[in-house]
């Protein structure tokens, strides 16, 4: 019991920092984009 408990937590934990790492890369590459156009449109 206290073994399962120990790994779904560590399990959860994981889980949780692979979405935040994946949606924080999807909003950097948009974020990218954003600021290559904003940078091309001041030129």
């Amino acid at each position: 019991m206290y073994d399962n408990g120990d790994s779904f937590i560590a399990f959860t934990a994981l889980g949780s920092v692979i979405l935040f790492m994946y949606l924080a890369h999807k909003k950097r590459k948009k974020m990218q984009k954003f600021l290559s156009q904003d940078y091309e449109h001041q030129l």
